[in-house]
């Protein structure tokens, strides 16, 4: 999700508002982590932790699908989103599932609790990235892994490639201004993992064909409410340049659309 380097503040929106935004954030990166999961060795009853868990779509596929007989923590800063995740637990009868309002510094990492931790679009936005990767060590039991997803690029698209390369660059910007580091994963986690002492770490890049209707309304969405006004803030972009894209990505015919997007995972293990 979207923790940003400020405890309290999100750069890609926060209020219930942002809720469908998001439902479609989890809908198109859901094929992703399911690759992602496939690579581990995993068991039904394991302990889960989900930082940064959003409205608690994952967090409940996880409880319910993957960990059915194992028990899923998940946390997030955002008060307003994260109350969606109970309210989807109790809605689909999801029992070991546990949601906690915090922020990654200020989280209770009891050591070797957890035999996976799963982080999706956190870790670029946290203002000392390093420090969190070190206290997820702590908290995974011997054995256990860490698993970590971040933001997606376009690959191999369609006309609008360009365009969509334009937003991505706009969200490297925003989280840089924010005081995170949206290089993060790609360029340096595996190396700091490996000093921390995570071990079979494996850094991969993942593509992959989401559904051309929610990705592009998704970045249709984001550009009208949650993004524009850091954007405009920060002076990363005109109301104009913000307008113009939103009409590409309004107009895209999804039906011929074939955009495929890569997604860099991380993997490693705590001997």
């Amino acid at each position: 999700m979207s923790l940003s380097a400020s405890p309290t503040h999100y750069t890609h929106g926060s209020d219930k508002s942002s809720y469908w935004r998001y439902r479609l954030f989890n809908d198109v990166l859901q094929p992703a982590t399911e690759h992602g999961l496939s690579e581990l060795p995993l068991r039904p009853d394991m302990e889960v932790l989900e930082v940064g868990c959003g409205i608690g779509d994952t967090a409940c596929y996880f409880a319910q699908e993957v960990f059915p007989d194992g028990h899923v923590t998940a946390f997030d800063v955002a008060e307003e989103l994260l109350a969606f995740g109970p309210e989807q637990a109790k809605s689909r009868n999801i029992q070991n599932i546990s949601f906690i309002c915090t922020d990654a510094f200020d989280f209770d990492y009891s050591p070797e609790q957890y035999d996976l931790i799963h982080a999706r679009c956190v870790l670029k936005h946290l203002s000392d990235p390093t420090f969190i990767v070190s206290k997820l060590f702590e908290a995974l039991k011997p054995s256990g892994w860490l698993f970590v997803e971040e933001e997606y690029t376009p690959v191999r698209g369609t006309d609008t490639e360009c365009w969509q390369k334009r937003f991505a660059i706009w969200i490297w910007l925003l989280v840089r201004a924010a005081g995170g580091h949206p290089y993060y994963t790609r360029h340096r986690l595996p190396a700091s993992m490996e000093s921390i002492g995570f071990r079979n770490i494996r850094a991969e890049n993942y593509v992959f064909t989401p559904n051309q209707k929610k990705y592009f309304e998704m970045i249709y969405l984001a550009l009208s409410k949650e993004l524009r006004s850091g954007l405009l803030e920060k002076g990363i972009a005109s109301e104009q340049q913000i307008e113009d894209l939103q009409d590409i990505f309004q107009n895209v015919d999804t039906s011929m659309s074939q955009q495929a997007l890569n997604i860099p995972q991380v993997f490693g293990r705590k001997p």
